[in-house]
C-alpha cells in the first residue's frame, strides 16, 4: 500500500504544473520537474513521520471498521489530498522567495563592469532612429526609401522657409489653391525640422518648429507621400497637431485636454466596466501590446498600435478629443504610453493590472488572454545557469539581449545582439529581426520583469522565421564571474 500511495502522489503532483503568466520571470525559476520532485519529497517526509505512530492505531481500528472496504481507499485519498496541499504551499512560497530574490539581483545590478560586460553597439549604422529617449540603429544603404523619404521632407520645408512657395506647393498634395496655401507660410520666418521618424514605406513622423509673427510653435506631424518607383513624388496627405507654443493664447485643439487633463491617471476595472456601459463611442480604446498578443486575443472595439509604433510617431493618428484608456499586459506599458500622450495633449489613461486583470476582473474579451496558454512549451520558461549558457554558446549558439537599449548601451556580454522587440518600430522590425544568421539556435538575455516577457515574445518571433529559440538567460551580471 506504501508504494500505491508514493505512485499515486507522484501521479497527483503531475496534475499541478504551475500555469505561466506571459511576464512573471516564475515561469523559469519552477518548471513542472522541479515541482513534482519538491511534492514527491514532501509527501515521502510527511508519511515517514506520521507513519509509524498512525499505523498501529488504524491497525486497531480497522479490525474493528465496519466498513473495511471503502476505509484503504479513504484514507489514500486522504494522505494524497493533505500532501498535495501542503506541497502546493510550500512550493508557491518557495517560488515568491525565489523570484524576490532574483528580483533583488537584477535591481541591484548596473552592469557597468569591465570583462566581457563592455560598451559595445552591434547594430550597422543608418539614421539613429529615435525610439522615446533612446537610439537605434538599423542597417540599411544609404539609398534606402527612408533616406530619400526624409530629404524629400527636409526639402519641402526648406522651400517654404526661404520663400520658394511655387516649389513648395508643387510638392505638396495640392488640397487648395496656391494663394491659399502661400497664406499659410507668408509670414513664417523661420522652420527648424527637429526629428524625422519613418513609420513604413510611406508614413513618416516629424517635430518641427515654426516662427511667425515674434511666436515659436511645436507642431507634430504625421506626414504621407505619394512614391513612384521607390521615389517620394509629392505629399499625399499630411496630420498635424499643435505641441506647444509661446503663445499665451492656448491652441483651440487643447481645450479638451485642458479641461480633462486633471483625471486620474489609472482607470480601476470597475471604472472602466462603467465608463464602457456608457457607450465605447464616447472613449478611444488603444491597445499597446505586441501583435502576437493581440492576435491571441483583444477586447471588442479597441484600436491596436504598438507600443514602439506610437512612440515612434504614430501617435498623431490617436483622437485628441476623447479621452484614450490604453490597455497593455499588466498595466506596466498602459502606463508609460499613458504619460508618454499627456506629453502630447493627448487625455490618457491606462486599465489597472492591463488585459490580464481586466479578463480576471469578468470584463468583456475576445480570444485567449494568457500569452502562455499558446505559447507553454518547455522552452519558453526555461531559463539556463551561466554555466548552461556558456556551453551553449560554444557550441555557436546566439545571444540575443533583449533588453531595453539603455541597458545594453550601458553594458552587454560581447557578441551578443540587441534585439529589444518592444522597442523596435514596426517599420525597422524584420531588418533587426534579420541580423540573426539564418537557422540559429537563440538563447534571449534579460534581467528585469518586463523584458524577460520581451524575450520570449522574442523567441516566438525568431522561430516564426527559422531560428530555434533554446531559453532564456536572465543573470547576464554573473557570465564573466
Amino acid at each position: 500500500m506504501f508504494v500505491l500511495t508514493l505512485l499515486l502522489l507522484v501521479l497527483g503532483c503531475c496534475s499541478f504544473p504551475k500555469v505561466t503568466n506571459a511576464v512573471l520571470p516564475p515561469d523559469f525559476i519552477f518548471n513542472v520537474t522541479t515541482q513534482i520532485i519538491q511534492s514527491f519529497s514532501i509527501a515521502l517526509i510527511f508519511l515517514s513521520v506520521t507513519f509509524g505512530s498512525v499505523y498501529r492505531f488504524v491497525k486497531l481500528k480497522y479490525t474493528q471498521f465496519h466498513y473495511k472496504k471503502i476505509f484503504i481507499p479513504v484514507v489514500i485519498t486522504l494522505i494524497i489530498v493533505i500532501s498535495l496541499l501542503i506541497a502546493r504551499v510550500y512550493g508557491t512560497y518557495l517560488q515568491n522567495v525565489e523570484y524576490q530574490k532574483w528580483l533583488k539581483e537584477s535591481q541591484a545590478q548596473n552592469l557597468k563592469k569591465t570583462g566581457n560586460i563592455k560598451l559595445l553597439i552591434t547594430l550597422g549604422e543608418l539614421d539613429n532612429l529615435s525610439v522615446g529617449e533612446t537610439k537605434i540603429n538599423t542597417e540599411s544603404s544609404l539609398a534606402s526609401p527612408e533616406d530619400l523619404n526624409a530629404q524629400f521632407i527636409r526639402e519641402y520645408y526648406n522651400n517654404i522657409s526661404e520663400k520658394d512657395f511655387t516649389k513648395a506647393y508643387e510638392m505638396s498634395k495640392k488640397s487648395v489653391p496656391y494663394e491659399t496655401f502661400k497664406s499659410w507660410y507668408i509670414n513664417t520666418e523661420e522652420i527648424k525640422v527637429d526629428k524625422i521618424t519613418k513609420i513604413d514605406d510611406q508614413k513618416s513622423s516629424l517635430e518641427l518648429t515654426i516662427k511667425e509673427n515674434n511666436t515659436t510653435t511645436h507642431y507634430g506631424v504625421l506626414m504621407t507621400l505619394l512614391l513612384t518607383d521607390g521615389k517620394p513624388l509629392k505629399i499625399e496627405n499630411s496630420e498635424v497637431r499643435i505641441l506647444g507654443s509661446d503663445n499665451l493664447k492656448e491652441p483651440v485643439n487643447y481645450l479638451f485636454f485642458e479641461t480633462n487633463s486633471t483625471q486620474n491617471l489609472i482607470a480601476t476595472n470597475e471604472e472602466f466596466s462603467q465608463i464602457l456601459k456608457n457607450g465605447k463611442d464616447k472613449i478611444t480604446i488603444l491597445d499597446a501590446r505586441e501583435n502576437i498578443e493581440y492576435e491571441n486575443g483583444f477586447l471588442p472595439g479597441s484600436i491596436h498600435i504598438r507600443f514602439a509604433d506610437i512612440k515612434a510617431g504614430r501617435w498623431i493618428e490617436i483622437p485628441s478629443d476623447k479621452v484614450v484608456y490604453v490597455l497593455c499586459w499588466s498595466g506596466i506599458r498602459g502606463k508609460e504610453v499613458a504619460e508618454f500622450l499627456r506629453t502630447k495633449k493627448i487625455v490618457s489613461r491606462y486599465i489597472e493590472n492591463g488585459a490580464n486583470g481586466w479578463v480576471a476582473f469578468g470584463g468583456q474579451w475576445s480570444g485567449n488572454i494568457k500569452f502562455s496558454d499558446k505559447y507553454n512549451e518547455y522552452r519558453f520558461q526555461r531559463v539556463l545557469t551561466t554555466l548552461e549558457a556558456k556551453a551553449e554558446v560554444s557550441q555557436g549558439t546566439v545571444l540575443v539581449d533583449c533588453r531595453e537599449p539603455e541597458k545594453y548601451n550601458q553594458g552587454h556580454i560581447v557578441g551578443s545582439i540587441n534585439i529589444p522587440t518592444m522597442y523596435i518600430p514596426s517599420f525597422q522590425y524584420e531588418a533587426v529581426l534579420g541580423q540573426i544568421p539564418n537557422n540559429s539556435k537563440i538563447i534571449a538575455i534579460c534581467d528585469g520583469y518586463v523584458n524577460c516577457f520581451d524575450a520570449k515574445v522574442t523567441g516566438v518571433e525568431l522561430e516564426k522565421r527559422g531560428h530555434v529559440f533554446i531559453g532564456r538567460y536572465n543573470k547576464p551580471w554573473e557570465y564573466e564571474k
